[in-house]
């Protein structure tokens, strides 16, 4: 195979790899950012449930206090039952202990369901407690490997930028100048290989001289119709 044909091949690997490592660095501070936006929903979701929790207990004091008022209004009314004098005061007060009574059997109806409620949401207290410190170790973690991996993908990218200068001052300079026009012309692919007669990049099928040229690797032919630099895998 043609020297340089050989090395824009390996400069070719050498760029795609690159670029999947640029591209893998870049897409780290999404991924990141993807997972705080969890650890947020997961403490959204436990300051809720606190917060429920709360307005539960407050609710419940607040009847609790009421039924209090009723019990000791009650106890009120049926002290002046023993006062009553006639049947209209009986009947009166009769009436407003009947009304104590269902204000006292209303508050402890009341207190029993914010109980059940409050079991309810004491669980989803805990559940969410539980779920933050999951996703807070999930994230921990994937930021730590995330860190270590970008380290390491930097480290290659140097490497590879170090190889490619290698392999750049071996190549003859035109060579050189056509792979680097034609790459960037063409989002980063220069060179790509011809099988089967045909372009395995755009799929246009060889002219059978050309491709029969291209079985030797020994000269730096292009596509005609995506420009690009072509060699056959033997």
């Amino acid at each position: 195979m043609l020297s340089d044909l050989e090395h824009l091949i390996r400069l070719q690997q050498i760029d795609t790899a690159t670029e999947k490592i640029r591209q893998r660095i870049e897409a780290i501070p999404s991924q990141l950012a993807s997972s705080q936006d969890t650890l947020e929903r997961s403490r959204a979701t436990l300051v809720t449930a606190q917060d429920t929790l709360a307005d539960n207990k407050r609710v419940r004091t607040d009847v609790e206090n009421d039924l209090a008022a009723a019990q000791s209004q009650l106890s009120k009314f049926k002290e002046q039952t023993l006062a009553v004098k006639t049947n209209k005061e009986l009947w009166a007060i009769q009436k407003q202990i009947a009304a104590s009574e269902n204000k006292v059997s209303h508050a402890e109806d009341r207190i029993l369901e914010l109980m059940l409620a409050a079991d309810e949401l004491t669980s989803a207290v805990t559940e969410a407690e539980a779920a933050l410190k999951a996703e807070e170790a999930k994230t921990k973690k994937e930021t730590t490997v995330c860190e270590s991996e970008k380290v390491k993908l930097q480290t290659e990218l140097q490497q590879k930028s170090d190889t490619r200068s290698t392999v750049a001052s071996t190549t003859e300079s035109r060579a050189l100048a056509l792979f680097e026009h034609i790459s960037h012309q063409r989002q980063g692919i220069a060179v790509v290989e011809a099988r089967e007669g045909l372009c395995t990049y755009c799929n246009v099928r060889l002219r059978p001289q050309v491709f029969n040229d291209l079985r030797l690797n020994n000269a730096l032919i292009q596509c005609d119709s995506c420009q690009r630099i072509l060699y056959f895998q033997e």
